[in-house]
């Protein structure tokens, strides 16, 4: 039997994974945990390589992004595949030393066509304001090799988050797709810090002439990527040596619930980050790895990830610009690697149930004996996709992700465990659950490899090797760092992975980096016998019931998402009533066949339909009390009404963050009269 390449498993290590740091700063009485790997916090990625002329193992110290990109480079050569399009039904290559031209030539034109400096800090910053695709890496490194400043635009980002962040970091120059003018064209018109736009979409030659017209009416230079990549070339500067210490980019964090901050990153954050996910994860990306780039590059998981996996030796694919062809891309593509969110592993793990359970008691009775024979391996530390029962069940399923996928790591909210379990088991690659912020650049806490640790159930790991952590008493939520056996506080981290500061923005940096350095992260963690994190609660975005008991309420719609007939939920409560209530967007594959005998006419169910029914809303109603309970939730944190809705929450209708979360402000306020009409039924 084939098992993945994979480093032994240190079973000491695993029930250890984090260690006391003795703290003898003056004032500080806290406990302190670092990674078990080492007691060193690390500001650098270390390559191990080969000296060609001693034939020694040595390491190199690569401090920068730039770094990063020149070491996958010298990994794969200069006419080696790097950037993937997908172009109908293939994927068309750009090789690295194309790559590295194209940087070259379009941070040439941003000094001498656009008039931006190298090292010139916050004085103006390139936005870019793209879907993934190789323009995108190529804006990204351009700003990098020539030490300018970029700032990511959401695609989802609405009129006034746009010129709030425009104006915020004076973008003079934004690079973005033809679909995008018409919205800069509306910005020009409330701003006058915008004034020169590239348009880079695949294949575009001439800019239309209305276009045109349209720009210079407003005052704006408007030329191709081409234009500007042909100007650079003739008018070459040499690239400007990037430090540690100098900015790598203002990414903005996604506005859950207000206006978006600025969180200022530097260049050793990003491969100090780097280094944590890979000192953790144990997984060695070997020459010609493929990674499928698809989740926002505008938010620094995805970002930092493709520079994580481009310092070791990566290819990057990027999917075709629409989220109905992920499967399809994927198939093409056959990637190694992705990022994932618990919606999208969810989704995957209800349709491979929802097809078991509809397939007959035999094969379903196969697929469930399969199952525990690969959990049987996976307890033992085994992970593969070559067993007799990958052959006979699961194959058909590990196609879906292209049948070479190796490496997925999960973040941006809680996910069930057995979600997680089942898919190493069936997909038979390394799945891990990751923790961070924009402003911890990401990453601070990763499993480690090999901790398949069932009886702790979900958790996000040790912090990582860039960073430590502590817990904070929050008295109010009766949650206390020195609590035995299991401490339990906000999760707090100081390390070079941490952010410098909210651009323009002081009193929001105060908020949440104390005097001693530590990032406030607003969530409550509990430490576990393992040395591990568990996410528990939030503590932003808590309110007061009447009776004066606090509420989390993604805790609760964390929970109660994993009912099967759930796809989407918001949670509501206010200080002038003593019961929550609920949006939920039903599931309705999982939800007719329980319902269906109601449909007398026998019609097609829709979702609408689904969400007019009454044995549909009790249905749900009465499995969220279920789950809460067996959750161990409180009587006063169960939801005691709810109102189904058919327009799912979407990053299209702003209801949704680019990284899936809900945008909280929106839905209660897009909601409102319904949310109002649930408080008087739940009070009368």
């Amino acid at each position: 039997m084939f098992f993945f390449s994979q480093p032994d498993i240190d079973q000491e290590t695993l029930k250890n994974q984090s260690i006391l740091i003795k703290n003898d700063k003056k004032g500080e009485s806290d406990i302190i945990r670092r990674n078990v790997h080492n007691g060193e916090l690390y500001d650098h990625i270390t390559y191990p390589y080969i000296d060609k002329e001693t034939g020694e193992e040595k390491i190199k110290k690569i401090c920068t992004s730039v770094d990063c990109f020149y070491n996958n480079m010298e990994i794969h050569g200069r006419d080696a595949d790097f950037l993937g399009r997908r172009v109908n039904n293939k994927y068309e290559w750009m090789t690295f030393g194309e790559a590295e031209e194209a940087y070259i030539n379009l941070g040439s034109a941003m000094i001498n066509l656009y008039g931006y400096k190298p090292k010139c800090e916050f004085e103006k910053t390139l936005g870019i304001y793209m879907v993934n695709c190789p323009e995108w890496n190529i804006a990204d490194n351009a700003c990098l090799f020539y030490t300018i400043i970029s700032t990511p635009l959401y695609n989802s980002f609405d009129i006034s988050s746009l010129k709030y962040i425009i104006d915020n970091t004076n973008i003079k120059l934004v690079i973005t797709h033809m679909e995008h003018l018409n919205n800069l064209f509306e910005l020009k018109t409330k701003t006058n810090v915008l004034e020169h736009i590239i348009v880079c979409n695949y294949g575009l030659k001439t800019i239309p002439a209305d276009k045109l017209e349209k720009a210079k009416e407003l005052g704006l230079s408007l030329r191709t990527l081409d234009e500007v990549l042909n100007y650079g070339k003739e008018h070459r500067v040499e690239p400007v040596y990037i430090t540690p210490e100098d900015v790598f980019t203002i990414c903005y964090t996604s506005g859950t619930t207000g206006t978006p901050k600025g969180v200022i990153l530097k260049n050793k954050s990003i491969c100090a980050s780097v280094h944590g996910y890979f000192e953790n994860a144990g997984y060695n990306v070997s020459k010609n790895h493929v990674h499928y780039s698809y989740l926002p590059l505008a938010h620094v998981l995805e970002r930092v990830i493709s520079h994580a996996f481009q310092s070791y030796g990566l290819k990057i694919g990027f999917f075709s610009g629409s989220a109905r062809n992920l499967t399809s891309d994927i198939g093409i593509l056959k990637p190694n690697s992705m990022p994932s969110v618990p919606r999208v592993l969810c989704r995957i793990y209800d349709s491979i149930m929802n097809n078991v359970n509809n397939s007959g008691f035999i094969k379903k009775l196969i697929f469930n004996f399969a199952v525990s024979r690969k959990r049987s391996l996976l307890r033992k530390g085994i992970i593969t996709r070559d067993s007799i029962w990958d052959k006979l069940v699961f194959e058909k399923v590990q196609n879906v992700v292209g049948g070479r996928m190796k490496f997925i790591i999960c973040g941006s909210a809680p996910i069930d465990y057995n979600i997680i379990e089942f898919m190493r088991i069936v997909l038979g690659c390394q799945v891990y659950e990751g923790y961070g912020q924009t402003e911890t650049c990401t990453v601070s806490n990763i499993q480690l490899y090999g901790d398949y640790q069932y009886q702790y159930g979900s958790n996000i790991g040790p912090p990582v090797c860039s960073c430590e952590m502590k817990l904070v008493d929050v008295p109010e939520m009766e949650y206390y760092a020195n609590d035995e056996p299991n401490p339990r506080g906000e999760i707090c981290t100081r390390g070079y992975n941490s952010f410098i500061g909210y651009h323009n923005n002081p009193e929001a940096t105060a908020e949440t980096i104390d005097s001693e350095g530590w990032v406030h992260s607003g969530d409550i963690g509990e430490l576990l016998p393992n040395g591990t994190i568990k996410i528990i609660d939030r503590k932003k975005n808590i309110f007061k019931l009447a009776q004066g008991e606090y509420i989390a309420p993604e805790k609760i719609e964390a929970v109660i998402n994993n009912s099967k007939f759930i796809a989407q939920s918001y949670i509501d409560g206010n200080p002038l009533s003593s019961k929550l209530v609920g949006i939920v967007v039903p599931d309705i594959e999982n939800v007719i066949p329980e319902i269906k005998g109601e449909n007398d006419n026998d019609s097609e169910w829709t979702l609408e339909k689904v969400c007019q029914s009454e044995s549909a809303r009790l249905l749900i109603l009465q499995d969220i009390e279920n789950i809460c309970r067996n959750f161990g939730l409180n009587g006063y944190e169960i939801p005691k009404e709810i109102a189904l809705i058919s327009e799912p929450f979407s990053i299209e209708n702003g209801l949704l963050t680019p990284t899936f979360k809900n945008k909280r402000i929106q839905i209660k306020r897009y909601y409102s009269d319904t949310i109002n009409q649930l408080y008087e039924k739940v009070n009368n």
